[in-house]
This record gives structure tokens, C-alpha cells and sequence, in this order.
């Protein structure tokens, strides 16, 4: 579970995602999940910290093992990839996304496939406007769609290629309302996500629209 929220001027702080991180790391382990929870994270805390939870994927029962990751902070899409932005990244080229930036699918989804996970839900509440001005040519608006994903539950925020609103309370919409169908006793996964997005787009007035596969 990663939140960052202090980013540079450059790049723009936010106000919820440490608060959305740390809210679901606490719904998490009350549904009897081990979780590493990560704040204002920096590359290398991110780095350092995938092999850490690929290990436990991998040593866990095959038939009874759960992988989960979410994010909540800036994200971008670069060539068909999305990218985490750690709280350090410094990014004034194109090029400099793929070294100072954390790709999902290669680096988050492939090693949760390679492993003995019987499903891998992954949720990213990452969807925000493009933190890279000078890069706006080739940087897609929001996520892309990730269609590799073998045994995988992917949740986004918001449609791929659209922005999700930053929320004005405690937490960001999406992640509210996360939050409030996991606390539902028996829903299925896909009813949980359901509830999200049925919810989120009443209440952002019918504008964000949220994401799954």
C-alpha cells in the first residue's frame, strides 16, 4: 500500500493519498491481510520494497495466497505504460519518466504474476492530471488500460485516459468510497467495485466514472 502525497512545487503536492493509504493499510488488516504500508515514498523505498512483497506472494500457499497492491498519488501513461511517481522524481524530458518513474505492469503486475498467488487485485488511485507540463505531447491524460493482466483484478479511479478528482475531505472520492464497500460483509469483488462506481459517479455529478477489469 504506497500514498504519496508531497510532492515538489514542480510537481504539484496532493492532499489526500497519505490519508488514503493509510486508511486502507487499517481496513486491510482488519480483513486479515499482512500489509507494508508506504508514505511519501521515494523510488528506492519503491524499489526496496517490491522484492519484499513479491517474496511473501511467492512463499505463501499456492491455493490460498491473495496479492494486493494499491496506490493512491500522481500517475502517468507513457508508451502504453503506466507509471508511479515517486515523491523524488524530477522529471523535465520524456525520457526521464521511464528512469525516475515506477512502471506498473512491468514492475508491479509481472511479479505478482510470477508467483503463487491464486489473484492479484491491483487498485490505483492514480488517475490525476499530468504532473509533467513540459512532457504534455507525449504523456497521455490519466492511466491506460492494461490488458496483460492474467488472474488479475484491476481497478482504476477513473477511465482510462480521464482525471479523478483529489476529493475535499479526509480522503479522495474514490478511495472514500472504497473504504466504505470493503466494510460490507459479503459482497463479492465485483460487487464491491460496483458499489464504488455507482457511488462515485452520483457523487461527482455524473463526471468521474470509474474503472474495471
Amino acid at each position: 500500500v504506497i500514498g504519496n502525497s508531497s510532492y515538489s512545487k514542480q510537481i504539484g503536492s496532493l492532499k489526500n493519498p497519505v490519508n488514503d493509504a493509510t486508511d486502507v493499510a487499517t481496513e486491510l488488516r482488519n480483513s486479515k491481510f499482512e500489509v507494508q504500508l508506504l508514505t511519501n515514498a521515494t523510488y528506492v523505498q519503491i524499489r526496496e520494497a517490491m522484492p519484499r512483497f513479491h517474496e511473501k506472494l511467492t512463499n505463501g500457499p499456492r491455493d490460498q495466497t491473495v496479492g494486493l497492491f494499491y496506490y493512491a498519488g500522481h500517475g502517468v501513461q507513457y508508451q502504453d505504460e503506466n507509471y508511479l511517481v515517486p515523491v523524488d522524481a524530477e522529471v523535465q524530458y520524456e525520457d526521464d519518466i521511464t528512469r525516475m518513474c515506477f512502471p506498473v505492469q512491468r514492475m508491479v503486475l509481472a511479479n505478482m504474476e510470477r508467483s503463487n498467488s491464486r489473484m492479484n487485485i491491483v487498485i490505483l488511485d492514480a488517475c490525476r492530471n499530468n504532473p509533467f507540463p513540459a512532457t504534455s505531447r507525449s504523456v497521455g491524460s490519466g492511466l491506460a488500460e492494461m490488458k496483460r493482466a492474467r488472474g488479475s483484478f484491476i481497478a482504476f479511479a477513473t477511465a482510462p485516459g480521464s482525471v479523478a478528482s483529489d476529493g475535499s475531505g479526509r480522503n479522495g472520492l474514490y478511495t472514500q468510497e472504497l473504504l466504505k464497500a470493503l466494510r460490507k460483509p459479503g459482497l463479492t469483488i465485483e460487487q464491491v467495485f460496483k458499489e464504488v462506481r455507482m457511488n462515485v459517479l452520483r457523487m461527482s455529478g455524473d463526471r468521474q466514472y470509474t474503472w474495471d477489469s
